[in-house]
């Protein structure tokens, strides 16, 4: 890691994250207290979008959209996407900025004040991704989150690729939709992984995501949905797939775990 190149990098994100808490937590509290979710909806959003300008002026990084006509005009929803980096996280905010969303987030997370604290503030959730139990208790707290309004996002594959190549996505996470019955917003992430974990240091990169139209998930039988992760895992593929060839590229193979799982 170039600490010269990544320290200033660091502590831009830093005080943007600061910036994102003194606007938002105060607020949102307030408005979680009074079981006003409409108006924390409103701040979420109003700060994300906040959080976000300051990054793409800071660290001259930003979402560039193929698909917007494919975001929904409101929530709530699923996204789904590959994942590349941190980085990520940004895209995602920065290129649906229309609506308030939350991550359903590793808990490990939680241990990096005040990323922690701010990703909570978002109406994120936090899984421990190997404790069945707790990944039932996070389920219902998602679906609570959905039926009051908030959009959210998850990851299948459950960590980052690194890189343009993808693992196959974890069935598990789509108990999310399923149990809330909401629709799912597939994205492909190219070059993501480019901002950060490529050199290991903070560079200023263009992200692209593809935004596909809405997979109606919420409007399947059970046989239907047993279907979806093989189907939703080949448009987010396909959809790096065909960018990277429009490019000239080629997209690496798909990453085969030794121990694939269906946890979330």
């Amino acid at each position: 890691m170039n600490i010269f190149r990544s320290i200033p990098a660091f502590l831009k994100v830093y005080f943007s994250i600061r910036d994102y808490l003194n606007f938002a937590s105060k607020r949102v509290d307030e408005a979680w207290t009074e079981d006003n979710h409409e108006e924390a909806l409103r701040v979420i959003h109003e700060g994300e979008n906040r959080f976000c300008e300051r990054i793409r002026t800071k660290l001259n990084i930003k979402a560039n959209v193929i698909g917007e006509e494919n975001i929904p005009e409101s929530g709530p929803y699923l996204i789904m996407g590959n994942h590349q980096g941190y980085a990520d996280i940004f895209a995602v905010l920065d290129g649906i900025r229309n609506t308030q969303i939350g991550f359903i987030a590793k808990k490990e997370f939680m241990k990096l004040k005040p990323l922690a604290t701010a990703i909570h503030y978002t109406g994120s959730i936090f899984i421990n991704r190997g404790d069945a139990r707790d990944a039932i208790k996070t389920v219902r707290e998602t679906t609570d989150r959905f039926k009051k309004g908030y959009t959210m996002c998850i990851f299948p594959e459950g960590t980052r690729s690194h890189s343009n190549a993808m693992r196959h996505f974890k069935p598990g996470s789509f108990k999310f939709a399923q149990k809330a019955n909401v629709p799912i917003l597939p994205i492909s992430l190219v070059d993501s992984y480019k901002v950060f974990e490529e050199h290991g240091d903070f560079r200023a990169h263009d992200i692209t995501m593809i935004i596909h139209p809405l997979y109606r998930y919420d409007q399947m039988d059970r046989a239907e949905q047993k279907k979806a992760p093989a189907e939703v895992e080949e448009i987010v593929r396909r959809g790096v797939e065909d960018y990277l060839k429009s490019q000239g590229r080629e997209m690496p193979p798909m990453i085969e775990d030794e121990h694939e799982s269906e946890e979330m």
